[in-house]
């Protein structure tokens, strides 16, 4: 004979696993996330700070800059963009209050903030969708736990890398000059001992785009 207390028993018992399991199931799958999409912009930077970035790029022209906003509904935290498949290197690039500054990650993205990538040539052929992989974590802990990583194919051309004109040299060296002078060195040696640079790569008049001068010419920037 059934014993049709125990079936009851039993269904209940099930009915309630499901629903604690519901329970912590729903918060869990509609908890806030962030949501980081991706789209180009322009250079945020006046004439100054690009000096800035173009010594901070490794003396690469900055052509290619995309921003990431943060459009969910949760925080992104140690939020990073790499190059992949050694198609490009990144820089991230903050420029509020007015600085200039490359950062290594993200520490913090709220809903509707927002962040931009420098994408840089590593090489002089131009590169149709260059590869870059972001990072980030949904918590502020150290765990791995809520790491969370996706591979994207940015649908831009980035040119290859060119040698810096004229201009840009003048005032990549103007800025290195300063900062130089502030750190207490001579100008020789704080770009090719310390930041390890190539001089002639800083040097105006043999830019593609240099107007041939004498040595007065020379003398007279200098």
């Amino acid at each position: 004979m059934i014993d049709v207390s125990a079936w009851v028993s039993a269904g209940a018992a099930v009915v309630s696993t499901l629903m604690a399991g519901v329970t912590v199931w729903w918060p869990w799958h509609t908890r806030a996330a962030p949501d980081l999409r991706f789209e180009r912009d322009a250079m945020p930077v006046d004439r100054d700070a690009m000096a800035s970035l173009i010594v901070s790029c490794g003396l690469r022209r900055p052509m290619l800059v995309v921003r990431w906003r943060n459009e969910g509904d949760g925080t992104a935290y140690a939020v990073t963009v790499e190059g992949v498949d050694g198609s490009c290197d990144v820089c991230l690039f903050d420029g509020s209050g007015g600085d200039v500054r490359i950062v290594d990650s993200v520490g913090r993205l709220e809903s509707g903030e927002s962040f931009e990538a420098i994408i840089l040539p590593t090489s002089t052929a131009d590169v149709d969708r260059p590869a870059v992989r972001l990072d980030w974590k949904e918590s502020p802990t150290r765990l791995k736990r809520g790491r969370r990583s996706t591979r994207v194919a940015l649908p831009y051309r980035l040119p290859g890398r060119r040698p810096l004109l004229h201009q840009e040299r003048m005032l990549a060296r103007l800025h290195l000059e300063r900062t130089a002078l502030e750190y207490g060195y001579s100008y020789e040696r704080f770009v090719s001992g310390v930041l390890g640079f190539d001089l002639d790569d800083l040097d105006p008049w043999t830019a593609p785009d240099a107007q041939s001068g004498g040595p007065e010419d020379r003398e007279d920037w200098e």
